[in-house]
Formats: C-alpha cells, structure tokens, sequence
C-alpha cells in the first residue's frame, strides 16, 4: 500500500474528531516513533502504551502488532515493514 499525502484538516474537522475520538482510540507507540512521541500524546489525554512499558522493545513486527491487536490498539510507528499487507492485513 502506497503512502497518500493528506491534507491537514480544518479547525472544525479538528474539534470534531478530538471530541470523538479523545479517550477512546488506544495507541501503543512503536520503538521508530520514540518514547517521547508517547509522552507527548499521554500529555495531550491519550490512552497510550510505548512498546518498551510492554516489555516488546527489542522485540519483531510481529510481536509488536500481537500486542496492539490483542489489547485493541493503534500502532504509531515510522516502520515502513508495517506497510506489506501479507504480514500484516489491513483488515486486522
């Protein structure tokens, strides 16, 4: 799958989702993204995990999106490996 450039949303797009969307969507941050990209959204009201509090750091794509599917979170990473849809399919 290819990356698609995205506009950024407008001001009121902006309060839509942050007031949908804040509290509910759990994220585990990968280690490409860095521990300071979870304290970041941690700081901003976001349920998040950093894969090292997990004890994945180190650890395979594989394991990282186990994780995230199993305790039904979003990957924020930077890992393009995440991108090949036989490893990991969209639909998961």
């Amino acid at each position: 799958m290819p990356w698609i450039k995205l506009d950024l949303p407008s001001d009121d797009e902006m309060r839509r989702m942050d007031a949908e969307y804040r509290g509910r969507v759990r994220f585990l941050v990968d280690e490409s993204m860095g521990k300071r990209i979870a304290e970041i959204l941690q700081s901003e009201g976001f349920n998040v995990r950093y894969v090292a509090e997990v004890g994945l750091a180190g650890r395979s794509d594989e394991d990282v999106f186990a994780e995230a599917w199993k305790d039904n979170r979003v990957i924020v990473t930077h890992d393009p490996d995440f991108l090949d849809n036989k490893r990991f399919p969209p639909q998961e």
